[in-house]
């Protein structure tokens, strides 16, 4: 691969206050570093301050990757968020710095708003755009935020716009003209993410993974009341950890609690100990109401973890009676999944050989370059 030089754009980073954040975007940043390219990170946090506007940058490494963290500090610090083009002219000041020298491509992650903020760098440094989306609710921004035509301004204009799935993809071409597209998935680390036998299942082990937040999709309700059922009519034994922060804990906790399950709320794990976690579990589920790629149910297929999920279309090309069961998102649904997965006979370890090459972080750095590759031979043109 030849040697070039990669800024990610982000508004979504690992930090201090919540780890769990846009750890996709260091997944890729690594897996392009490995792959021999030179990446930088342009980490744009706003967040709650106590002056009106405060601006300071502060220059790191990140697992040994350069990163630009530009903090952005308000008591009006939703606004800034919702309405971004407001601190366009603070980030474009940051274009001038050392750290866009010799830049080959920009690259955003998530459109709203580090799409915007890359889109515009972009045009500043007179550099190729590189957009990737994995955002959730970028279809519904499109249609209903004051900004959307903004957005689709962002796709149209971008050189190359990569979705983690065709799902995604799909769903956003039809309300937006993107002239180059592609699907690229979210790299997994093969190295942490492995099949390993699993422990004897007296009592059946369930994993739960997410960030567990009000006003959110994932469906944790579901499963305790669904476990609730099971408990009543059954003599199941199993344990379910709920892996993850987020302010629905508390409320889980205390339906937990009055229902008498056998729940540990495990709280934030490193993707190590997540590893970790996946190997010692015998299902992982995975309950939401909506999906763009879902990377941490391929994290535990590779582990050879049989996933429950939710039926939805994002997963139905790789989910199988052989490696899980897809259910309804209904109790009755999530029980009955619950107890025909409990039945079934599972080969751990082909589970985990089927998928170890999938969603590599090799082959994810490679068709990501051969993106850059398309990008700069059109620039040349």
């Amino acid at each position: 691969m030849s040697k070039k030089t990669i800024v990610l754009v982000t508004c979504w980073f690992p930090h201090k206050e919540n780890p769990q954040a846009g750890s996709f975007v260091l997944d890729h940043a690594v897996s392009l570093v490995k792959s021999g390219l030179k990446v930088r990170i342009f980490y744009i946090y706003i967040h709650p301050g106590n002056r009106a506007f405060k601006v300071w940058g502060e220059q790191y490494n990140e697992t040994g990757i350069p990163v630009l963290k530009l903090n952005i500090a308000s008591r009006f610090w939703k606004f800034i968020y919702q309405w971004p083009l407001f601190a366009k002219k603070t980030v474009l000041s940051f274009s001038g710095t050392s750290f866009f020298s010799d830049v080959d491509i920009i690259h955003s992650h998530a459109l709203f708003p580090a799409g915007f903020f890359g889109f515009q760098l972009a045009q500043k440094l007179q550099k190729p755009f590189v957009h990737t989306e994995h955002w959730s609710r970028s279809f519904s921004f499109l249609r209903k935020h004051p900004l959307g035509y903004y957005g689709k301004r962002v796709y149209q204009k971008s050189r190359a716009v990569i979705f983690v799935s065709e799902y995604l993809k799909q769903k956003i071409e039809s309300i937006a003209n993107i002239p180059n597209k592609f699907v690229i998935a979210n790299p997994i680390n093969g190295d942490l993410f492995h099949y390993s036998p699993k422990p004897d299942p007296a009592p059946l082990r369930f994993t739960l993974a997410a960030f567990w937040k009000k006003n959110g999709v994932k469906r944790g309700d579901l499963i305790l009341d669904a476990f609730h059922e099971i408990q009543q009519e059954t003599d199941l034994k199993f344990q379910l950890d709920f892996v993850g922060d987020g302010d629905l804990l508390s409320e889980y906790q205390q339906k937990a609690d009055a229902y008498g399950l056998p729940v540990c709320f495990c709280g934030y794990k490193s993707k190590e100990k997540l590893a970790e976690q996946l190997t010692q579990s015998h299902f992982f589920i995975h309950a939401t109401d909506f999906e763009t790629f879902g990377i941490v149910i391929f994290e535990a297929l590779k582990t050879g973890t049989p996933v429950l999920a939710s039926r939805l279309k994002v997963f139905e090309p790789y989910i199988d009676n052989t490696n899980g069961f897809l259910s309804e998102n209904t109790v009755k649904d999530w029980k009955d999944t619950i107890l025909k997965a409990v039945q079934q006979r599972y080969d751990y370890a082909q589970i985990g050989k089927n998928f170890r090459q999938p969603f590599s972080e090799k082959e994810i750095a490679e068709q990501t370059n051969e993106v850059y590759d398309f990008v700069l031979k059109e620039q040349n043109h």
